[in-house]
């Protein structure tokens, strides 16, 4: 059986057990890829007429999913979100969870819960579909007139660093076919209402806008302009800009006096505070700058970035315990000494120290990142520390 053939089957078996769901929350990533699949699944949900709340998870952590667990839906879905989570959703409601993801992990998901992940069937790097392409084959399945959503799968696919093949080309074809995608030089472009964007840098835009105003409930709005098809956000994208670039400026400023070594890591914090109200996922992004700046730290060190969680979740509200959200980059030389088999993989070295903490994390064999316990810091470097030099 192919790996298409095994998703399908697995897709289909998710459409029969929505026959029987009336009230479904959608818990999504706060970044192009989860946006888009969010979007999806509600049209999906559409088709069985049923009821359905968002919410928006910047990355899993043991108190969100016990708060999620606390409300009342026969489904949740969990669109993107990396880690294993499982470990914080209490047992008897396994059967009402469906995960759509495409990140690399380490651990089985329990058979009970319907887990949704390429790797597992066996797709090859170069042809894995992202979350967005995955839910679009199940709204395949629901309506002929999927195709004319193919744009927003296309989106998703935006953080892929491969061109498109496979399953993944077949969805982009199926939106030129239909009229709103549409060739542009080497790439493509989505047109929707007027407007024309090259679909990776609408990528980046609307995870711009969904993690920077992350706090401000964005990656809700977001959506609701898909439904309505809009995706002029130049407004939203030029604040977020000027904010983020600040935030880098000052932080590049700090990181010139050097950062905390151990033997294997070296780290820096967000002590100001200059990240602390917009989504992690925009200090992750500075965590991937820093790994391109070689003056400011030592090859041969695993790179990890620190900074405070706000409190806060979209569609959820207020939480009440302290986090601290960790990234973690490597130079080139230690990105080939990990693809080769001579230094440890950080997504291996994330899931173990922060799990070994009270945390959740995930990543790639290069890079990942983790949700911790505020107080936890000095436990967690250790540990990292000491599973880099096994």
């Amino acid at each position: 059986m192919s790996a298409f053939d095994s998703l399908n089957r697995d897709l289909e078996d998710l459409i029969e057990y929505l026959k029987r769901v009336r009230k479904a929350l959608i818990v999504f990533s706060d970044d192009g890829d989860g946006v888009s699949s969010a979007y999806l699944l509600t049209k999906v949900l559409d088709e069985f007429n049923i009821d359905y709340r968002l919410m928006s998870l910047d990355k899993a952590f043991p108190e969100a999913i016990k708060e999620i667990f606390k409300t009342y839906f026969d489904c949740f879905f969990f669109l993107d979100i990396g880690g294993a989570f499982y470990h914080f959703i209490p047992r008897e409601l396994y059967s009402s969870v469906v995960v759509i993801d495409h990140h690399t992990i380490d651990v089985e998901f329990p058979e009970a819960i319907k887990y949704i992940n390429p790797f597992k069937y066996g797709f090859p790097d170069e042809e894995s579909p992202v979350s967005s392409i995955i839910t679009y084959f199940l709204l395949k399945k629901v309506t002929r007139e999927a195709p004319k959503d193919a744009w927003a799968a296309l989106i998703g696919f935006g953080e892929s660093p491969y061109d498109l093949k496979g399953i993944n080309w077949r969805v982009a074809y199926e939106g030129i076919i239909f009229g709103n995608v549409k060739r542009s030089g080497k790439s493509l472009s989505i047109y929707l209402r007027g407007l024309r964007r090259e679909f990776r840098s609408l990528y980046r835009d609307i995870t711009l806008v969904s993690s920077a105003g992350y706090f401000d409930d964005l990656p809700l709005e977001v959506i609701a302009m898909f439904r309505c098809g809009e995706l002029d956000i130049k407004e939203y994208v030029n604040r977020f800009r000027e904010i983020r670039l600040n935030a880098y400026s000052e932080m590049t400023r700090l990181l010139e006096e050097g950062m905390f070594v151990k033997e294997y890591v070296q780290w820096f914090e967000d002590y100001k505070g200059l990240f602390y109200d917009m989504g992690t996922r925009i200090f992750d992004s500075y965590v991937s700058y820093v790994s391109h700046q070689a003056r400011l730290y030592d090859k041969n060190k695993y790179i990890i970035g620190i900074s405070s969680r706000k409190p806060y979740i979209p569609g959820l509200g207020s939480i009440g315990n302290k986090w601290l959200n960790i990234a973690v980059r490597v130079s080139k030389k230690l990105e080939f000494r990990i693809l080769n088999g001579y230094s440890q993989p950080v997504s291996a070295l994330i899931e173990a120290a922060s799990y070994s903490v009270g945390g959740i994390g995930y990543g790639y064999q290069t890079n990942g990142s983790c949700i911790i316990p505020y107080d936890s810091k000095e436990e967690f470097l250790n540990i990292f520390n000491e599973l880099a030099g096994g």
